[in-house]
């Protein structure tokens, strides 16, 4: 589903294109309302759409036209393309793709969390660092105190081997 090639030479899109309610997935019989938003413009713009069955096609044959909007109520998968806004000159606005699922299956897609919280508290990741170093302090005192012991009983051996 492309935009004409007649839309893609013109390089100055006076328009924007917005949709009501502002997302790209519906669902079937949904309501949805495409304007054309046109600062000081003096040339008549439509909303047109390219779907899998027609291109290039006006609002007046698929939608209620309303000024510079288009409504279609009741949606169904053969309305899901690419819409634009265009020019009596042939200017293009920003094209939108919407797609009608074939069931009513909420599409859920994850939202970004902006101020993620971090895994662990400040305080807590301190007390946990200095809890750490003191258990290595008191492992290594522990191995030297017994490689000391271990020395001095091998030297006691040696000295005293009838005793030990």
């Amino acid at each position: 589903m492309k935009i004409p090639p007649v839309c893609l030479m013109i390089t100055a899109a006076a328009a924007t294109l917005s949709i009501h309610p502002s997302r790209s997935v519906f669902f079937y019989y949904e309501t949805v309302t495409l304007s054309c938003a046109v600062p000081g413009s003096f040339s008549s713009w439509t909303v047109k759409r390219n779907t899998s069955t027609n291109s290039s096609v006006s609002c007046e044959t698929w939608g209620q036209l309303n000024g510079s909007s288009c409504t279609i109520k009741g949606v169904y998968p053969s309305d899901s393309g690419v819409y634009w806004c265009e020019s009596d000159r042939g200017e293009c606005s920003n094209t939108i793709n919407i797609r009608v699922a074939k069931n009513n299956i909420p599409v859920t897609t994850p939202d970004p969390d902006p101020d993620p919280t971090p895994p662990i508290a400040l305080p807590k990741l301190l007390s946990t660092i200095l809890l750490f170093i003191l258990y290595t302090c008191i492992l290594i005192l522990a191995v030297y105190t017994y490689r000391k012991w271990t020395q001095a009983r091998a030297e006691a051996k040696r000295k005293w081997p009838d005793h030990l």
